[in-house]
């Protein structure tokens, strides 16, 4: 179907009773008609583009659905690869860890036998060396309290000599003035 005729000679009546002088009018009129039947398309136009289209849609849907079926298969065989790398990936993990932790284990418990056997003997070291430093002192102490026990055995001798020389001279002097005091009451009660 063809675009139906534009009638020329009206669009100018028109547009000269609206204001435009004749020869703006004609330009006008000549301008629309030159794009009308350059650019316009028919009902039959559409129709054809409309067919295409859908002709367009449906093998990209076809295509689509391949696309996505093939995607789906690759998807999931390399799903499946990939559980089982990962599968054997964790098993050589856990080998590797428990063979690491069973080398760990046994390190330590040589260290701790070693820190024990050092630590025994450190102890045994510590308590002979205690038991001397102790023999020593008592050693030392018993000199120290037999030489402060003779000098205070000598002091105590020096001093009880001193005091008793003291007493001596004490007891002779009381005796004298006993004397005299006899000699003078005498003298006193012959004298009365």
């Amino acid at each position: 179907m063809s675009i139906p005729a534009f009638d020329t000679q009206k669009a100018v009546k028109a547009f000269t009773q609206a204001g435009f002088d004749d020869k703006q009018a004609e330009a006008v009129v000549t301008t629309m008609n030159d794009v009308m039947s350059q650019n316009l398309a028919t009902r039959a136009d559409f129709r054809v583009l409309e067919s295409d289209m859908k002709k367009t849609v449906e093998k990209c849907h076809s295509d689509l659905e391949q696309s996505i079926g093939k995607v789906r298969i690759d998807l999931e065989q390399s799903i499946g690869k990939v559980r089982i790398d990962l599968e054997q990936s964790i098993e050589k993990v856990r080998s590797d860890l428990e063979q690491s932790i069973e080398k760990v284990r046994s390190d330590l418990e040589q260290s701790i036998e070693k820190v024990r056997i050092d630590l025994e003997q450190s102890i045994e070291k510590v308590h002979s060396d205690l038991e001397q430093s102790i023999e020593k002192v008592r050693i030392d102490l018993e000199q120290r309290i037999e030489r402060l026990q003779g000098k205070l055995e000598s002091g105590l001798a020096k001093k009880f000599e001193t005091l008793y020389r003291h007493l001596w001279v004490m007891g002779i002097g009381i005796v004298m003035l006993n004397v005299s005091l006899v000699a003078l009451v005498m003298f006193i009660m012959v004298r009365l």
